[in-house]
């Protein structure tokens, strides 16, 4: 029986409350779309031993609500012994702010069979064609996942984590999803960082709404790693130090801007959606994961 559980530097801060107010964008003076929330983001590499490990930080607002803190490993589904990294919560000590930070062996992910992936609903994850080559792996003890795709047609991770809370979401607009596609500048305004945050939410509102996201990760790898990675060839250090070539076609940028846009209900559940959302934002209080 499920029972409830107290969720490097920031990177996509998420719009993941998704009222239709979380949803307003703005424009980035290159012109480029950023959710209102967005603090900061930042996409990192770095190679142990031949793996290549990435690195994601996020900072986010939440209104009133906020986690507690909490790391947890991100686990084989096949093999709960194989720890592929870890995933880390915490309220920041400026203003309303929200960290998460992951860590995962992208080497190692990528000798796990992919699958048909959902999210913790039922429903199909926010973009097509990927079916069978996601990997999804476990959050330990939470009811939540970690989604690793490495295709030469859109490589990215996501998560999606079911809150308590979120309920009562369920209660007003179940069985829906709504996302929210975002474009920002990376480190030095260079190598834009593309993806989609958003709300997921049960129809038997049995703790199986919460939060989710996706992002391209093609900015902090180049299609020769990508390639090794896919090959299970350990990474050499002049291939990885020469990533800055990173060779993605414009074709793939299209199809990540296409794949990773806006996924929105009717308007009548966007608005449900916007009522219900909006008054959690302004009531303060804890949110909490469901445990396994």
């Amino acid at each position: 029986m499920k029972t409830l559980l107290k969720i490097t530097q920031g990177m996509i801060t998420i719009a993941l409350i998704l009222s239709l107010a979380f949803f307003v964008s703005c424009k980035n003076g290159d012109g480029t779309v950023k959710p209102q929330i967005i603090k900061d983001v930042k996409l990192t590499t770095s190679l142990v031993d031949g793996d290549v490990w990435l690195g994601v930080g996020a900072t986010f607002d939440l209104g009133a609500m906020s986690f507690t803190s909490i790391k947890l490993p991100i686990i084989d589904p096949y093999d709960k012994t194989r720890v592929y990294g870890e995933i880390n919560f915490a309220p920041t000590f400026s203003g309303n702010y929200n960290a998460i930070e992951i860590k995962v062996n992208l080497s190692d992910c990528a000798k796990i069979p992919g699958s048909s992936a959902t999210l913790p609903n039922g429903n199909a994850l926010p973009m097509s064609g990927l079916d069978g080559r996601v990997v999804a792996l476990d959050i330990d003890q939470i009811h939540s996942k970690i989604y690793l795709a490495l295709d030469h047609n859109l490589t990215l991770l996501g998560f999606a984590i079911s809150i308590k809370e979120f309920d009562v979401v369920a209660q007003y607009v179940g069985g829906a999803n709504i996302f929210l596609g975002f474009s920002i500048p990376g480190v030095n305004g260079s190598d834009y960082i593309k993806g989609n945050v958003g709300l997921y939410t049960s129809l038997n509102t049995s703790y199986e709404s919460g939060l989710a996201f996706f992002v391209d990760i093609s900015s902090v790898m180049s299609t020769d790693i990508l390639n090794d990675i896919i090959d299970g060839v350990a990474v050499t250090e002049e291939k990885f130090l020469a990533k800055s070539a990173k060779t993605w076609s414009k074709a793939y940028k299209q199809n990540v801007t296409k794949q990773l846009g806006d996924k929105l209900p009717s308007v009548a559940k966007q608005k449900r959606f916007s009522t219900i959302v909006n008054k959690m934002m302004n009531t303060k209080q804890t949110l909490n994961f469901v445990e396994e």
